[in-house]
């Protein structure tokens, strides 16, 4: 069994599933004003095979340089864990794509919490997100 842990239209959702879960179409996550502009319509977390699958889907990238992924451990240790930033797909575009980053060096057996962290050209930067998870 896979667990799955997603985040969509603002509520955390937990669910055990066999293959990989889906997450419904529904309001896009808008960031707050003055930061960068981008509709997040999923962010979600899998453990199976010794790593962390985070994947996440975007409605927009108008104003989107690019992600960084954090993990924050069981002790509350938050730690960016994307060595460089992932560039936005369709910067200045308003349509969205999809994105997948592995964590490798999640240990086995310990809950995590994962976040984005969305910054735009300008400078701004907004985080979205806890998908926790059990590492496995």
């Amino acid at each position: 069994m896979r667990r799955t842990a997603a985040l969509s239209s603002a509520a955390v959702v937990v669910a055990l599933a066999v293959s990989v879960s889906t997450v419904g179409a529904g309001p896009a996550l808008a960031s707050p004003a003055g930061t960068a502009s981008v509709g997040l319509t999923s962010f979600k977390a899998a453990a199976a095979k010794g790593l962390v699958t985070v994947t996440w889907k975007t409605a927009n990238e108008t104003e989107i340089l690019g992600f960084n992924v954090y993990r924050t451990d069981p002790k509350g240790a938050s730690k960016k864990v994307t060595r460089a930033l992932i560039t936005a797909k369709k910067t200045g575009q308003p349509a969205g794509t999809s994105y997948k980053f592995l964590d490798r060096k999640a240990k086995k057996g310990l809950r995590y919490s994962y976040r984005l962290q969305v910054l735009s050209p300008q400078g701004g930067k907004v985080f979205f997100g806890h998908a926790k998870i059990l590492a496995r």
